[in-house]
């Protein structure tokens, strides 16, 4: 009997046929695991999108605008600062929570996020100096770029903190997908859950590793080099609401867990 070989039409229409119920099962797994409708889970995945178009926008509409937008002590800044004292308050709830349920070892790992955002937040506000007015150390102000009381602007230090945030965004963009493609996931779904972020937040830890490897490979161009530079505020802005979902997120599952 002759077989009749499938035809191209029908294979390409198989693959665009599964896509949209793979989608599908992505927005229902995703929103079964942060107990929300599909539609805020399409939100949650599309909002880095929007604040970063939203910087885009502010460097559109003039210079003004745009150091309103990204200066220092201006919206992203403050907004960042914001949700990483949200943040660290939800660390420390969290960390407890985790030492009362006997599991130490990852109420450890906790503590040194804890202590990683907190120093965040003091090298946001130069430790308070802009708050409170008090001057710089001359030792200190001769190497530092920005010349004020912290470590991320002094010399030698500036790249460290380049490679490190392109870590982090490796960390939340590589992780949450390699682990969820693992077969061995479910019997280490807790541990992994508690440690890395849900698939969902890749979008937002993804903003800052892309943006790292341009900064760190790539010169910026001279023509906009303010605008390129001080973009990187908006980018930490998205990186600073996926630390805000990420432990918004353990919260609750806390709560559901009893």
């Amino acid at each position: 009997m002759k077989q009749t070989p499938l035809s191209t039409s029908r294979l390409d229409r198989e693959p665009r046929a599964a896509a949209p119920g793979f989608l599908k099962q992505i927005l229902a797994d995703s929103a079964q695991e942060w107990n929300l409708s599909p539609g805020a889970i399409i939100v949650l995945l599309s909002a880095p999108l929007w604040v970063a178009l939203s910087g885009v926008l502010a460097a559109a509409l003039g210079d003004k605008v745009y150091r309103w937008f990204t200066g220092e002590d201006r919206f992203a800044e403050n907004l960042q600062v914001l949700l990483w004292l949200i943040t660290f308050g939800m660390g420390l709830r969290v960390m407890s929570r985790l030492w009362q349920a006997g599991r130490h070892g990852i109420a450890f790992l906790y503590l040194c996020l804890n202590v990683g955002i907190f120093f965040i937040i003091g090298e946001e506000v130069s430790w308070g100096q802009r708050i409170f007015g008090w001057s710089t150390p001359v030792a200190l102000k001769a190497i530092n770029r920005q010349h004020e009381t912290n470590i991320h602007n002094l010399e030698g230090m500036v790249s460290t903190f380049r490679w490190l945030y392109l870590l982090i965004g490796a960390y939340g963009t590589i992780l949450p997908l390699l682990f969820w493609r693992l077969p061995q996931r479910r019997r280490y779904r807790e541990a992994i859950s508690t440690l890395v972020p849900h698939y969902a937040l890749s979008p937002y830890f993804f903003a800052m590793f892309a943006w790292r490897i341009y900064l760190n490979f790539w010169k910026l161009p001279a023509a906009n080099y303010f605008v390129v530079w001080k973009y990187s505020e908006v980018v930490e802005l998205i990186l600073a609401i996926g630390f805000f979902l990420f432990m918004s997120f353990q919260l609750r599952k806390n709560r559901q867990h009893g």
